[in-house]
């Protein structure tokens, strides 16, 4: 008779060592269990909203919603990845750019692609703007002038506490940025020398060290960014970026810079980003040309911005070639992830210089759109790739 206590197996050591382990394990297979339906459920919930997304997007384009040629591929392809493949962004993009069927639908891109090249458990670190200098080489990005971790002190860029923040021998134009959980510029604030005093584009607001306490427990003071006179043709007001992916291959672990953008902004706005307004406009990577055609937030096709013809005339990145030797050696410092977004300003003096990297929420749209390849042709490996890890 089995006593109170005893396991419900035979009375040996190893019969008692697998229930130990059985109850261990129980907790932790009913938190897998959790896990894995959340993850059906946010899978289904941006297929949804995705779905919905873009078929409004095409409906105000004034484009057909209905089904196109190569559709019926292209879903039977995805669905290695997810049961369920939204149609309507390969619809959005068959009608612009008559692309392949290898588009990569939002959802996919972001629930069974993304979370396996680049694992979230480790974002917060790399992620951190602050961090930034320490991972890619403080020769690499814009001065900090101050910062702060935690809402703990204001600090330098060596991360020493600051007795005073003496703005004095500082770039005449400074950024003030969330250092952490930031998108699309938002709490972005650019700072003027005006009478010696650096102040608020804005509002006029004096940057002092009350200020910048206030403003939150986690940001970075930069140096702004004197840009190349090539870029500044397109918009003097903000510091027109180049926004280049480099995915490090799942075959062998090259890096490469495999597709890219250049983002202009509005003219007079201080950022260059497309919710504040902007555009980007397509880039050739094989030779560094830039396209000729702009487009919007929403998807509309452009001949002209800030009244520069793109359509009549070639366009060829100045120091193209350097530009992407530094996005690969940057990319070479960040070992856990393979596709990452890279913001990368040209100085006067024809330096590229990274502004931010982007690890996590990647618009896979932008570039289907523009029909460029993000995988550099290996998107069969990345897709068996995540498949495989998926199914463990």
């Amino acid at each position: 008779m089995r006593t109170a206590g005893q396991p419900p197996h035979h009375y040996s050591r190893v019969g008692k060592k697998v229930y130990l382990c059985t109850m261990k394990s129980a907790p932790r297979q009913m938190l897998n269990s959790v896990i894995h339906t959340s993850a059906r459920l946010t899978a289904l919930k941006d297929y949804l909203f995705y779905r919905r997304h873009f078929r409004r997007l095409l409906k105000r384009l004034g484009m057909p919603t209905g089904a196109c040629a190569g559709e019926q591929e292209h879903l039977r392809y995805w669905k290695q990845l997810s049961p369920h493949v939204e149609p309507y962004s390969y619809r959005l993009c068959s009608h612009v750019c008559h692309c392949r069927p290898h588009v990569i639908p939002e959802d996919i891109g972001h629930n069974a692609i993304e979370p396996v090249l680049n694992p979230p458990a480790y974002w917060p670190v790399y992620e951190d703007k602050n961090m930034f200098p320490r991972i890619v080489g403080a020769d690499r990005v814009p001065r900090t002038v101050a910062c702060r971790i935690g809402g703990g002190a204001l600090l330098d860029d060596h991360f020493t506490p600051l007795p005073e923040v003496d703005l004095t021998h500082c770039a005449d134009t400074l950024f003030l940025k969330p250092s952490v959980n930031t998108s699309c510029g938002d709490g972005v604030k650019k700072f003027v020398r005006r009478d010696g005093t650096h102040v608020g584009l804005d509002d006029g607001t004096p940057l002092t060290a009350d200020y910048l306490m206030a403003y939150g427990d986690n940001f970075v003071l930069q140096e702004g960014v004197v840009q190349h006179p090539f870029y500044a043709q397109f918009n003097a007001s903000s510091v027109n970026t180049l926004r280049l992916i480099v995915y490090r291959s799942v075959r062998d672990e090259q890096h490469r810079v495999s597709a890219g953008i250049l983002r202009i902004g509005r003219r007079n706005a201080p950022l260059d980003n497309t919710m504040t307004g902007g555009c980007y406009v397509g880039i050739d990577i094989r030779q560094g040309v830039l396209g000729h055609f702009a487009v919007d937030r929403n998807s509309r096709i452009l001949d002209q911005w800030n009244d520069i013809d793109l359509s009549r005339t070639t366009f060829q990145l100045p120091l193209w070639n350097e530009t992407v030797r530094f996005a690969c050696e940057v990319c070479s410092h960040i070992a856990h992830h393979r596709l990452i977004a890279l913001d990368i300003a040209l100085t006067a003096q024809g330096q590229p210089t990274l502004i931010e990297y982007n690890i996590g929420g990647f618009n896979f749209w932008t570039y289907n759109i523009l029909q460029q390849d993000i995988f550099a042709g290996e998107t069969d490996d990345v897709v068996q790739f995540c498949k495989n890890r998926l199914a463990r």
